[in-house]
């Protein structure tokens, strides 16, 4: 076995080179340093698969360590790199080493960002770079994958342990809400559950699944830079779940073949109660939620 971690100005032939000697079942995780994708790095090499991992460019190090302990602890072969998902040259890199694989089993599209606040307050570019990470980079992603994946099963390929092929595109419950403090962000998040239930219809019958993944609250980093250090009670009182636990039930659900997932009983019941709320209800609920957490973005006068 072997783990290599590329940074960002390695050429797509370094990377392929480290990738020479992987074999089937392939996974391929993006934003697989922390949170969600890591854990689902996590279940999936636990579970046999080889694989790819992809993080943003400045977390080399973090996808190093990751990529080292999954590959003592569960054998399997792991190569890691990072990519800027923003710009069309880092999205192109991780194309490029898709489209040369000889079978995909499985893609996590679980890289994105948002940035909380007043919408016309906002950086454009950082706007457009959410844009870019969350929507373009993931379709693209996705683009590329299936033509590989369909070229594996059209060859008579293993299927891989899940016994099939898998693309989960990772959306957010925030997509029952009619607004969060994170416009574009949730409607990014909007965008990938409509693009995903399109998509698994599309293939239906072609022997690749697609599920798309909207987790309510959980422990990642996001929350760690709004200031809930571990520890802070918001985690208990707001029963976040955790990204392994949140991996093992998108995993549970596309070997059932459920094109949607919300982990967790209480998250299927608020997807519910906000889907059929009226609109007046809902704010005043949302509004309460919000100041609960401690972040409700309030307008100044004159807006």
């Amino acid at each position: 076995m072997h783990s290599a971690t590329l940074q960002v100005n390695s050429t797509v032939g370094d990377i392929l080179r480290s990738i020479r000697n992987v074999h089937s079942p392939i996974a391929l995780v993006t934003g697989a340093s922390t949170g969600i994708g890591k854990g689902f790095a996590q279940k999936l090499a636990a579970d046999g698969y080889n694989l790819i991992l992809v993080a943003k460019t400045g977390e080399g190090k973090l996808l190093d360590k990751v990529s080292g302990e999954l590959e003592e602890k569960h054998k399997v072969s792991v190569t890691s790199f990072t990519a800027d998902f923003s710009t069309p040259q880092g999205v192109d890199k991780v194309t490029s080493i898709i489209c040369t694989l000889p079978d995909l089993h499985i893609l996590v599209n679980n890289a994105g960002f948002g940035e909380p606040g007043i919408f016309h307050r906002k950086d454009i570019r950082t706007l457009t770079d959410i844009l870019m990470v969350n929507v373009v980079a993931a379709t693209r992603i996705a683009h590329a994958a299936i033509p590989v994946m369909l070229s594996g099963i059209n060859k008579g390929c293993d299927a891989g342990t899940y016994k099939t092929r898998g693309i989960i595109n990772l959306s957010s419950l925030a997509v029952f809400t009619l607004y969060t403090p994170n416009i574009v962000y949730r409607s990014t998040k909007v965008f990938l559950k409509g693009f995903s239930d399109s998509l698994a219809f599309e293939l239906r019958n072609t022997g690749i699944r697609v599920q798309v993944l909207c987790p309510g609250l959980t422990r990642t980093d996001m929350y760690t830079k709004l200031g809930y250090d571990e520890g802070h009670p918001i985690y208990d009182k707001y029963k976040f779940m955790t990204p392994a636990q949140v991996a093992e039930r998108s995993i549970d659900y596309l070997k059932r073949n459920k094109v949607m997932c919300i982990p967790g009983f209480r998250n299927k019941l608020l997807a519910f109660i906000l889907s059929n709320i009226p609109r007046r209800l809902f704010y005043a609920f949302y509004d309460r939620f919000m100041k609960g957490m401690g972040k409700v973005v309030k307008w100044e006068k004159g807006d």
